[in-house]
């Protein structure tokens, strides 16, 4: 089987065809050709097939909790907010000793600098992420919106 037109029809038109986006002058050409060509008959099946099936798919809504991010229960909460306290202490904590090791280290100033700069960049993303979490908490606007 092919998989052009022999004849050098545009199939691309097949599919504003079958959604009737096409004018009156193309559709008449297409169903002229469509009826001349097995192949862009068997397309045009198959493509009214895949648009038929896709129609009657029905897709299960997932509920408003299901989307939240939030912890839902207060020891949820709770657990979570002393695991963000315990992660910013072990970072500030890995950052100083680095820091320090980095300063006190006898290599060159620039694998010293290249090493700070890592660890600055990787504290900043760390910072702007646990910033827009906070700032979101308070001021999402649609926390509360329901479907």
């Amino acid at each position: 089987m092919t998989t052009t037109c022999q004849s050098g029809f545009d199939e691309v038109l097949l599919s504003g065809y079958i959604d009737g986006e096409l004018a009156q002058g193309e559709r008449q050409r297409i169903d002229v050709h469509v009826d001349q060509c097995a192949h862009c008959s068997s397309l045009l099946s198959s493509l009214r097939d895949v648009r038929d099936i896709a129609r009657g798919t029905a897709f299960k809504v997932p509920s408003d909790e299901m989307w939240r991010e939030t912890a839902r229960t207060p020891p949820s909460r709770w657990l979570r907010q002393i695991g963000w306290i315990i992660t910013s202490l072990f970072a500030v904590a890995l950052t100083s000793i680095v820091t320090y090791e980095v300063v006190t280290s006898p290599e060159p100033w620039w694998v010293r600098l290249t090493v700070f700069a890592a660890l600055s960049g990787v504290g900043l993303l760390f910072v702007s992420v646990l910033m827009d979490r906070l700032h979101d908490r308070h001021h999402d606007r649609y926390r509360r919106v329901l479907k």
